[in-house]
């Protein structure tokens, strides 16, 4: 719940320009992840596969054309000819066989599309997953980068301090200090990048190295303004509908 409500508050918050590569939104993730996903499109494949074989289960197996050759008893006929015999067979199964195994593969076929649409939402979350954390990784960069430019800016006025006497030696040293962690969490939000990027690169299909940029915000709806309503269209206005009396002397 927690991380729906973040989710949602970082879609429509505004993203600083990141590194590289075109910005994308959540819908585009979406619709790639979707149509080029490799699980996904295997299991549509046998989803589809499992969805034609229900007509073949339905059918009759097919018929053997037989052909005989028989020189041998055919010599001691007058003719001399070689015999030779043709013969169509047909099977012909109990007649609900093909009504159960034609059923047996409509359930496979169910199973395999109720597979498919579980996949399909399996694959949609697993992008908003990692959508909402490259997301984040980029947001969280630009605050602890302008965080470390602010940091620098007070180290350097403490060393200023400490070289010119006016202020103290533990001051410039926690500078430093809190300069070096923010280096250091500025490679642990790095890292998160990356790994957020390789696995949104991944369920689109996409080489696990591509560069993605910082994603965009999805797109604002426009309001609609609809027919206000009668309270409103006729406020101010007098009545046309009555009369009224005036005092006669």
């Amino acid at each position: 719940m927690v991380r729906a409500a973040v989710f949602a508050f970082l879609l429509l918050a505004p993203v600083p320009a990141g590194r590289g590569g075109e910005g994308l939104r959540l819908d585009e993730a979406l619709r790639e992840a979707l149509a080029s996903n490799p699980e996904l499109l295997a299991a549509r494949k046998a989803s589809e596969a499992a969805a034609a074989r229900i007509p073949q289960a339905a059918a009759l197996n097919d018929p053997l054309l037989e052909l005989e050759y028989d020189r041998i008893n055919a010599d001691r006929m007058a003719t001399g000819r070689p015999m030779q015999m043709y013969s169509i067979t047909q099977e012909l199964p109990f007649p609900v066989k093909l009504y159960y195994r034609a059923k047996i593969a409509s359930r496979i076929a169910r199973a395999a599309h109720a597979n498919y649409l579980a996949k399909e939402h399996d694959i949609a979350a697993r992008v908003k997953g990692a959508f909402a954390d490259l997301f984040l990784a980029h947001s969280s960069a630009a605050i602890m980068e302008e965080n470390r430019r602010l940091l620098g800016q007070y180290s350097g006025i403490a060393t200023e301090r400490y070289a010119a006497g006016k202020g103290t030696q533990a001051e410039a040293l926690k500078a430093q200090v809190e300069l070096a962690r923010a280096d250091n969490e500025l490679v642990l939000i790095e890292q998160r990048r990356l790994t957020a990027q390789a696995r949104l690169n991944v369920l689109m299909g996409r080489p696990p190295e591509r560069e993605i940029g910082a994603p965009r915000p999805a797109r604002r709806p426009t309001p609609t303004r609809g027919p206000q309503p009668a309270a409103h269209r006729g406020a101010g206005a007098a009545p046309t509908g009555g009369t009224s009396r005036g005092d006669s002397s």
